[in-house]
């Protein structure tokens, strides 16, 4: 599991991780439903997180990981109510 405590994680703007994702810079991502949250490894192995306000922002990000055919692929984790 990714942990956000690591000290090479960096937060970062939704729009950065959009613009990594459509230049091909990506290799894995994790969308977590819960937090409005993404997380992102690059190519060149550096790991960066983002969340989103809005659910229009979730489907762009959720449309943009589609396209992007990232190498390492990408989950969603979804919360399960018990």
């Amino acid at each position: 599991m990714f942990v956000l405590s690591r000290d090479d994680s960096q937060q970062v703007d939704l729009s950065t991780v959009l613009a990594q994702l459509r230049s091909g810079k990506i290799w894995t991502a994790k969308v977590i439903e819960a937090e409005r949250q993404i997380e992102v490894t690059t190519v060149d192995k550096k790991h960066f997180y983002a969340y989103w306000r809005a659910d229009n922002q979730r489907e762009g990000l959720v449309k943009e990981l589609t396209k992007a055919e990232l190498p390492g692929g990408y989950s969603v984790v979804v919360p399960i109510n018990r």
